[in-house]
């Protein structure tokens, strides 16, 4: 949760217990806790001392972030495009957690019915282009069709 602030004991066991009982696995890094966390994860996540975050946040495994809210955790997360859970501690964190739950929300919502549209739009182009490849299809099996009557008039003009 930053290179600043560590959470107390107590603090930190709460986080952990809440992510147990979510049952979701998880990448947790956790500097000098990390044996301790991952004695109690177990099996349901992964504890390290440190991580490229912007790689991990890349991988296509990656469905959410728990996040201090840092401006550089913050750019990286909506850089990626993985959905942030904002948990701000001290300073400028809470008007950054602000900005990313309400102000960035209203942007995504705009984009997303944005990309609705255009996705209808795209659907709507689509079935034209399958009616008008279905028609040149037909005229195209009529034509083969044409051109076999043709043979077939020719090659008796022969005989």
């Amino acid at each position: 949760m930053g290179s600043l602030v560590k959470f107390s004991s107590a603090q930190l066991d709460e986080i952990v217990a809440g992510v147990k009982i979510s049952g979701v696995r998880c990448l947790w890094v956790g500097r000098d806790d990390t044996c301790r966390l991952q004695v109690v994860l177990n099996d349901l996540g992964l504890a390290v001392p440190w991580c490229d975050q912007l790689k991990v946040l890349s991988h296509s495994s990656i469905g959410g972030f728990l996040t201090h809210c840092g401006w550089n955790s913050t750019l990286e997360a909506a850089f990626v495009g993985v959905p942030m859970l904002a948990f701000p501690i001290f300073g400028d964190q809470f008007t950054v957690s602000k900005q990313v739950v309400e102000d960035w929300m209203e942007i995504k919502q705009g984009y997303k019915s944005e990309r609705e549209e255009l996705i209808k739009r795209a659907k709507q182009v689509e079935d034209i282009f399958q009616v008008a490849i279905a028609k040149v299809l037909m005229l195209s099996s009529r034509i083969s069709h044409i051109e076999h009557i043709q043979d077939i008039f020719i090659e008796s003009m022969k005989l």
